[in-house]
Order: structure tokens, then sequence, then C-alpha cells
């Protein structure tokens, strides 16, 4: 099988405009659908109820361990596992992805590495235009049906991705399957790192047999139009049964239960000594904290306020909590299509009058031997996994300091007094026809501890002499308002990535290339050169700079451009971050085996699905 394109066409954006917010959506996968937020919608006094379960692992012929894992809907029976549609959950860990990235080294000591894993592995001959990439499929691992993966199942996840308008699309020139491997041309020259992070974080879970006919349309297909109802019929198709490639495979599952069972097809089977795993579903936070409290279950993930995260590691069962962090955190996002946001001095003057550490601390920040749920952002330059790899010190110290945890009321003041405000006999700032200066702020209602930020948010900038208005809104109508524009201010998002080039995304792109609308400007006027705020003003393409970001290969140029975007960011202030923040993962050390869970403790995304994938807990005590 082969495919080429042809040629004479801007094809990449020709495919951006034509994808939908639907296909868009699957096309980050689940992550993009559901961990966008990171938690399912709830409350935090969790009042919903667990079902009605037999005690943690199981019952007394099996050796299961028991989790307590959320599966996005009220109902368990009612879930599918294409990858393409929209209402996909896949679960604990049935797919893998391409390559493990190591997380703990690159916080630890900024080095980047893959653990192979889906893939056998992969070569780049050189990170220039017209190279060819070659992906092997793996020797030592099957589907769960027991069918070898093969480089035809590679071949028809890339395809249908790149139907899909997926990251990887945009680098591939032409693709084949030569029977032992699948081999693609580069339609650019590529930063390696950044190409690596697109290509190793592909999941495979589109078996060859499964989704034949789909590929064969997506094949035959001639025109765009042709492409784009094919897969709005696969963005709607169900699948009802998985088969997956991960070290647990989905054996059954009830209202009650979801049983998994090591898979033999997997390197990590032979050292897994446990009958299978036991996962109580629930649709709500809460009862899953439930379950943890009553001892149903060895392990329950998710984050968790600070009283129910002490009463957990009383009990009996629960002796360890691990700490995971996520890479999507809370953001004031601007709208720059607004008169009044688009103005750089109204945005920094928002910066200084905010005090983050109070917005942190009122929506749930709190710090002590047990944990932290999050932690303000302290330095305004968008880069929040691995700062060390990207910006030293010295750099840093040359950033404007817009303070964390103090209103800085002067520095603000004077912002708006440089933007033609001033205040009124009522200590409100008003402009030179005496307008006030009003933001309407929406917030996700669904989420309790956006609302009580947004609420600190509204009291800091209201004692300031700001008209804010917090406007909840339910999931869908706010995920929907953020993807189109439609808002002044917002609770956004920033960060979702290991490079620079994915993490100012979420500023300075736009949907459908990233998930949120700011109308950001393709250029900006900053002082410069970089590190210096008396400098004279030069304009930035900042699109420019972050498609060279892409495919830029030299270091010496990475780390300029990123240095670059960092100062763009300081200066112009496009958002304001508001906290990263960190899950919990509170486990049963003492009556199962595990590995050193003290090396991966805060430096791992989704634990709780990782740790299954490494082959987790390996057997009891």
């Amino acid at each position: 099988m082969r495919f080429t394109r042809s040629t004479g066409s801007n094809r990449n954006e020709k495919r951006a405009k034509a994808i939908s917010r639907r296909r868009f959506v699957q096309a980050t996968g689940v992550a993009g659908a559901v961990g966008i937020a990171g938690c399912s919608d709830f409350d935090e006094n969790g009042e919903a109820g667990a079902p009605d379960q037999g005690g943690n692992g199981g019952g007394d012929d099996e050796d299961l361990f028991g989790i307590s894992g959320w599966v996005g809907t009220a109902d368990p029976m009612n879930l599918q596992f294409n990858p393409y549609n929209i209402e996909t959950f896949h679960g604990l860990g049935i797919f893998e992805d391409f390559a493990a990235f190591e997380t703990r080294r690159f916080i630890d000591d900024g080095v980047e590495s893959w653990m192979p894993r889906a893939i056998g592995d992969w070569t780049i001959d050189e990170p220039v235009e017209g190279a060819t990439v070659t992906v092997t499929p793996p020797t030592d691992r099957t589907w769960h049906d027991g069918d070898a993966i093969t480089s035809e199942d590679i071949y028809t996840k890339l395809r249908l991705d790149m139907a899909f308008g997926n990251a990887i699309d945009q680098y591939i020139d032409s693709i084949e399957d030569t029977g032992d491997a699948v081999e693609f041309t580069l339609s650019q020259d590529v930063n390696p790192s950044v190409f690596t992070h697109e290509l190793t974080a592909i999941n495979l879970d589109t078996k060859r047999d499964i989704y034949a006919e789909w590929l064969e349309q997506v094949e035959d297909a001639t025109t765009e139009d042709e492409i784009n109802e094919i897969v709005g019929d696969l963005a709607g198709w169900n699948l009802e049964e998985p088969v997956g490639t991960s070290p647990y495979a989905l054996e059954e599952r009830s209202q009650q239960e979801f049983i998994y069972r090591p898979h033999d097809g997997h390197p990590l089977a032979d050292e897994i000594d446990i009958d299978g795993l036991q996962v109580l579903p629930h649709a709500d936070q809460g009862a899953s904290w439930q379950s943890a409290l009553s001892e149903r279950v060895d392990m329950m993930a998710g984050g968790t306020p600070q009283e129910t995260a002490e009463e957990i590691l009383e009990t009996d069962t629960f002796d360890k909590m691990f700490q995971n962090i996520f890479l999507i955190h809370l953001a004031v996002t601007f709208n720059y299509d607004h008169e009044v946001w688009r103005d750089p001095p109204v945005r920094r003057a928002i910066a200084y009058a905010l005090d983050r550490d109070a917005a942190t601390q009122a929506g749930g920040y709190v710090e002590g031997e047990w944990g932290r749920l999050r932690e303000p952002q302290q330095d305004l330059h968008g880069i929040n996994i691995g700062v060390e790899a990207f910006l030293d010190d010295e750099f840093i110290g040359t950033l404007t300091d817009y303070g964390y945890d103090e209103q800085r009321t002067d520095e603000a003041a004077a912002e708006l007094e440089s933007a033609g405000y001033e205040r009124d006999s009522n200590d409100m700032w008003v402009d030179s026809s005496g307008e006030p200066l009003s933001m309407d702020f929406k917030v996700i209602s669904s989420f309790s501890e956006f609302v009580r930020a947004g609420q600190s948010i509204e009291e800091q900038l209201t004692d300031f002499g700001i008209d804010v208005e917090v406007i909840t809104q339910e999931s869908t109508t706010f995920f929907d308002d953020l993807w189109d524009g439609d808002y002044d201010v917002g609770t956004g998002y920033w960060g979702g990535g290991m490079t620079p080039y994915v993490m100012y995304q979420k500023p300075f792109y736009d949907a459908p290339r990233d998930f949120q609308t700011t109308n950001h400007p393709d250029t900006v006027d900053v002082p410069m050169p970089v590190g210096e705020t008396s400098g004279d003003v030069e304009s930035i393409d900042v699109i420019d700079r972050l498609d060279e970001l892409s495919t830029a290969g030299d270091d010496e140029r990475v780390q300029e451009i990123t240095r670059e975007l960092a100062w763009v960011y300081n200066q112009t202030v496009p958002q304001i971050p508001i906290w990263s923040r960190y899950g919990q993962a509170f486990i049963n050390t003492s009556d199962w085996e595990w590995l050193d869970l003290e090396a991966y403790d805060q430096k791992m995304e989704t634990a709780h699905e990782e740790l299954f994938l490494r082959g987790w807990p390996r057997g009891r005590l």
C-alpha cells in the first residue's frame, strides 16, 4: 500500500479550514475530549454513592487488584472504543502509544528519552524535507486477540490519522507499507524533538482488519469533500468491543465492575503474577472517593481535596500517595478580538493586579505532609514542564516580574494610565469617555475549583477598580464558546506538552490547530533584543517563529526561538497562568509488589494508567 500526495496545493491550510470541531477533538484523542479539563463533573462534597461491591481485590478465589476508575459516563455499559468517535472512552490503558516519553528523566535532568512500546523502533534518515522515516512493528507483543502487530496496522493508523488531519499529517508527503515496515517521506524539514513527540504519542488503536473498510474508502477517495464525508461517518461509528495492545486486556464488564486480565502476548506478561484488575466504574469523583474510604479498592486516582486525602491515608489499605503532574493548566485567557483586551498594557495591568497565589488557594491549593493539589505559577514565560531544559536562571531574571503572591496595584495602575484609563469618583477605572473598564469572565461550572478561583479573581479585580462579572457555563457551552472565540476573558488553558512548540500553541494558535481561539495576531510588538525591557520596539511574527520551531534542527536556533517566544509571552501577556496542578493516586503498597515508586513521584502524567502500562503491580506480597 502506498499513498502519495498531489503537488501544487497548500494542503495544510486547506485541511485546517476543512476540519470540523468534531473531527479536531477526535484527532486529539480522548485526552482532547476529556483530559483537557483533567477531571470529571462532580460536586466537591462527593454526595453520589458508590456501587455495591465486595472487599478490595475481588472475590476470595481470585487475586484481583482493585481500582476505582472514572469512566466518563453514568452508564458503564454505554462505552465504545472507536478512537475517532468523539464519544469514545478507552478505559484503563487498553491501547498503548507508539512509545512512552520518560517524563521522570526529563524533569530530573532534561534528557529526552523514549521507550518503544506499540512500535518496535523508528528511524529518521535526516530531519529534512524528502528524508525517509521508517517505523517498524514490534516483535515482542501482540494484539489482545493474539494476532501479531504488523506494518499494516501501523499504516492503517497513520493513514486514518492523516485523513482526520492529525498533527502528524503535516509532516508526511508519501507513505508506504513495505510489508516489513512503514516508510514515509517528510514533506518539510523538522525539529527532531517536536517531530518525535508527535510521532511517538500516537496510540496503536486501529487494528487493520477492524478498520479495513474505512481505510479502503479513504484510499479510494479523490476529493477533500469525499474524505470529509468518510471521516464524518467514521466519527459516528461505534466500536463496542476493543482489541488492544496493553499488558492488561478487558475481559468482561458490567454496571458494577470491569475485569482486566494479564495479556500473554505482552513482554511484561511473565513478570505479572496476579489474576487481573477489578475496576469499579464511577461517573462521579465523589463516588470514587467513597470506594477508597470504604476500602473496596487498592488504588484510587484523581484530584482529591485535602480533608478527603487525609482520611484516605488514615485507612488500613492506603499507605502511599503517588502524585502526578498534569500537563494542561488553568490560565486567564484573553480574546484579542475584544477592543479592550487586545491592548497589551491592559493585559499587563491584570497580571500585576492579580494575586495568583490567592486565586490558587481559593481553587484548592494546599501543601503539607500529605501532598499538594495545585501551586501558583510564578514566572510568566509560558513553559510548564522541564523549564530548566529551555530557560536558565539568568534568562528568567531578565523577565518582567509581575508578582505572583501579592497584588502590585501601583504597577497595574501605571499600565492602565498608559493605556488612557483613569479612576473616577467611585475609584473605578474608566476610559477617556467615562466608560467603566469591565470584564465578562467565563468559567466552566462543572469544575468547582475553577469557579472558586474565578470568584477570587473577580473579588481581587473589583477591589482594584475593574467591574468583573463571572459567567458560569456548563461544559458543552463553555468549550463551544472557547473553540469559537465567543468570550472576552475566560478560564482557558496553558501548557499541554513536552516541547515549547506544543506549549506555545495555546496562546498563539487558534482552533482547529488548538482547541481554544484567542484570535492572537501573527505579529506583535515587543522591546528587543530579548531580555531588555528598555530596548527598541520591534515586530515579531510569532506564527513564523512557531513554524520555524517545528522545523529547526539546530539546537542553538531552537533555543534562540524558544527564548524569543518566552520573551514575547512575558512582555505581551497573552494569558496569565494561574496554577500548575497535580493529581493523586492513593495506593496499597503493603499488600502488593511495586517497583520504585519514589523515582516517579510527581514525574508522571496520568499515573494511574501509566503504572499499569508498565506492568505494575507485579504480584501480591
